[in-house]
């Protein structure tokens, strides 16, 4: 007789699934199984064969290989807490800090035609701001792209950063993503995804120093101003990019991605960084102005989070759509509703694989403050060929 342990992920392990260890000593009663994913489940069952090949299955277990608990800090000096395929790996070139960098490609372009990842897993149950940061540089060939995913299975990934096709960008840049839709889960996976077609290659998408902790916050007042005039440091972004070139007003705009353009499939979001106290507001206003192109099902969004982060509600007057092209507009958002409340913020833009190659949205002059007084207009006696008009200052 002899045992042969068999592995799956799923239930209902068979025979037909992966043979992990077979032990014709009948005192072998214990098996590591090694070069498993990170946070993923596994099931096993070990079968009892005979001699006439009959086997009998065992009971079924099941485990799951642990995530990492936060705070993470990962400066990539080695694959410790990595699962990668392809050829992703440690590279020694111009690594962020350290000696060490993850790469697509240590060596080298990429290939064309391939579907690699490096994945990790983290435990976000009782966080309260959970927020992934790392810090990239990217040359990107045609047709060829880069997303960080997220899943709570391993099955469905959300796309919450991207580079795109013919992006180059030599300088290291921080990437800050909010993570606070699956902060009630214990066992979110994370993986760096690359997508190369079959025409040319590139230097690819260099990772590092990548860590997941709380956020710290800033304090964010009641009025707020924002026109990016010293950088990025009231958001959290992944992304979006102070642009200096076409500003509505002052030196400085904020743009949603690097050129030449959105990354396919993915959700950019800018988020305030701190969460935004209207308890004495009356009658919030959000004001911005807005320019850029949008083109097959492709949108920008205004959303506000009233439960910490996990489910955000559009402000439709802010919606911009499909084959929405302009320059410099203004957008005017009632928060109203949201009186007395402390909420999150942030804008979104999303885009389509197939959009045109030079959509983008700009942002400047933001303004979270109370509606102005009206006034009441009152008409004096008329005069030929003239009117006189005077007001008087009433609250709202």
């Amino acid at each position: 007789k002899r045992t042969e342990v068999y592995r799956a992920t799923r239930a209902d392990v068979t025979i037909d699934d992966t043979l992990i260890g077979t032990f014709n000593d009948p005192a072998v009663v214990n098996l590591a199984d090694t070069g498993l994913s990170i946070g993923a489940a596994y099931y096993y069952r070990v079968f009892t064969v005979d001699t006439n090949d009959a086997y009998t299955a065992s009971n079924e277990r099941s485990a799951t290989t642990v995530p990492l608990n936060l705070p993470v800090s990962d400066s990539l000096e080695n694959l410790d807490q990595w699962v990668t395929t392809g050829s992703w790996g440690i590279s020694t070139q111009n690594p962020h800090g350290g000696s060490g960098t993850l790469a697509d490609s240590p060596v080298g372009d990429y290939e064309n035609s391939r579907d690699s990842y490096a994945l990790t897993a983290v435990n976000l149950n009782g966080t309260s701001w959970p927020v992934l940061r790392f810090w990239d540089r990217v040359r990107m060939s045609s047709g060829d792209w880069g997303r960080v995913e997220v899943s709570t299975d391993g099955n469905s990934w959300t796309s919450v950063y991207g580079v795109s096709e013919n992006q180059v960008r030599n300088e290291w840049a921080e990437q800050q993503i909010d993570l606070s839709p699956w902060r009630t889960q214990s066992n979110l996976r994370i993986r760096f995804h690359l997508w190369t077609d079959g025409s040319g290659t590139e230097d690819g998408w260099y990772i590092d120093d990548v860590s997941v902790g709380e956020n710290p916050g800033v304090a964010i007042g009641y009025p707020f101003y924002e026109g990016f005039e010293s950088g990025l440091g009231n958001w959290l972004s992944a992304g979006w990019v102070v642009d200096t070139s076409s500003p509505y007003v002052g030196q400085g705009a904020v743009r949603d991605t690097v050129a030449p353009r959105m990354a396919p499939d993915v959700t950019m979001a800018l988020t305030l960084a701190g969460s935004l106290n209207l308890s004495n507001a009356v009658n919030p206003q959000l004001t911005f102005w807005v320019k850029g192109k949008l083109t097959y099902r492709s949108y920008f969004r205004v959303q506000v989070s009233t439960d910490g982060g996990l489910n955000w509600a559009e402000q439709g007057t802010a919606n911009l759509n499909s084959d929405w092209t302009s320059d410099w507009v203004r957008r005017q958002v009632s928060l109203a509703a949201y009186a007395n409340q402390t909420v999150r913020l942030r804008f979104v833009t999303f885009n389509v694989y197939g959009s045109a190659p030079d959509e983008d949205i700009l942002l400047d002059k933001i303004a979270i403050a109370e509606l102005p007084a009206a006034v009441v207009l009152e008409t004096t006696t008329p005069y030929l060929k003239s009117v006189g008009l005077q007001w008087t200052a009433s609250p709202l």
